[in-house]
């Protein structure tokens, strides 16, 4: 069971959590006062997620679950290519940062083609339009590597030696 703050209360989920598909969460019931003060001071400095509101409890959870779905449908469509894995060991990692912060790191430069690019475009224009994924080449192909792509552009990102002024 998680807990989480909705302003000065105390909701719970269901045992897999209040992000996953099908969960459900609500305010805790049947506890005192007391109890209730005790188990807030409690989940502060357990650092237990806290929300403004309900409405922003919602909003994030919806957040979540579409991005789990983001991240499936991308997975689905990149374990597809010829190119994504050599010798059985892939050759892109999904990677969520958390707060919005979603990067595919891959090591084949097939992955910067325009037709991969439109593919991942096409799964973000099936949800908000204000996903963002960035493309990152990892070790092999160099920091130079990399592409915020958006459901509507693909917007290149500086290389390491344009930001420390070495180009």
């Amino acid at each position: 069971m998680d807990q989480l703050f909705v302003g000065s209360e105390v909701y719970v989920s269901s045992g897999r959590g209040p992000y996953a598909d099908g969960s459900t969460y609500g305010p805790l019931q049947g506890i005192g006062d007391s109890q209730r003060s005790a188990l807030l001071e409690l989940l502060a400095r357990l650092g237990a997620d806290c929300f403004e509101s309900r409405e922003a409890l919602d909003a994030d959870v919806c957040r979540v679950r579409q991005w789990n779905t983001i991240y499936a449908e991308l997975d689905a469509l990149l374990r597809a290519l010829p190119f994504s894995a050599v010798n059985g060991s892939p050759t892109y990692f999904i990677v969520d940062y958390g707060n919005g912060q979603h990067k595919i790191e891959c090591e084949a430069s097939e992955y910067f083609e325009p037709t991969v690019l439109n593919a991942i475009q096409v799964v973000l224009r099936r949800h908000s339009s204000t996903w963002e994924v960035m493309l990152a080449g990892g070790p092999k192909l160099g920091p130079q590597q990399a592409l915020s792509v958006f459901p509507d552009r693909v917007v290149p990102h500086w290389s390491n030696a344009q930001w420390y002024g070495d180009a």
